[in-house]
């Protein structure tokens, strides 16, 4: 390392040293401004080489390092402790990105809500990655902070113990219907609790 460095400044000496004299050589004239930024490049080009020589050598290689690391951490995070091959792995993480979209989406309309449960067909054939059954819990419709809201009667009733729904039949109506014309499922196939 200590010859490497050591031949790399004799070289940007050395090359000082040439420029120099090349430059006290040429006559004052309108061309000699171009001589300086040829000039300038050339020490530019001498500094760099080595530098350039050595990052794009197999003794470092930053794209390839830097490819395997990201390839490596989404992989490592589904598989680790799994055992599951690369299929089921992949199966999994279009799953996972299937219902972060849904609970996205669903997020925009209002809805804080959580996948009970997810069916995919994962048979090969013109339905594969389909969703067949969906099955959400609404925890609760975010409210528009900006609309004022009128207060309704409240009334408790100790005697009941069914839990109410968060929305109506009616909205859940309608986010079956969203649900379906964005994902292709059956309405018949989607449950909203």
């Amino acid at each position: 390392m200590i010859a490497w460095l050591s031949s790399w400044a004799g070289s940007v000496v050395a090359s000082i040293i040439v420029c120099t004299i090349i430059e006290l050589v040429l006559p004052n004239n309108s061309n000699k401004k171009y001589a300086r930024t040829v000039i300038g490049i050339y020490i530019l080009f001498t500094i760099l080489s080595p530098i350039i020589t050595k990052i794009s050598s197999n003794d470092i290689n930053i794209i390839g390092t830097i490819d395997s690391v990201i390839s490596s951490t989404e992989y490592e995070e589904i598989s680790e402790n799994s055992g599951l091959d690369t299929t089921e792995n992949i199966k999994q993480i279009y799953k996972n990105n299937i219902e972060q979209d849904i609970i996205s989406k669903l997020k925009q309309k209002g809805y804080d809500s959580v996948i009970t449960a997810i069916s995919i067909n994962f048979i090969d054939g013109e339905d594969y990655g389909k969703i067949n059954q969906l099955n959400i819990k609404i925890n609760e419709k975010i409210e528009n902070e900006n609309e004022i809201k009128v207060v309704e009667n409240v009334n408790i009733d100790l005697s009941s113990n069914s839990e109410e729904n968060i929305i109506s039949k009616q909205e859940q109506e309608k986010l079956k219907n969203f649900i379906s014309s964005e994902y292709n499922i059956n309405t018949a196939n989607i449950i909203i609790m």
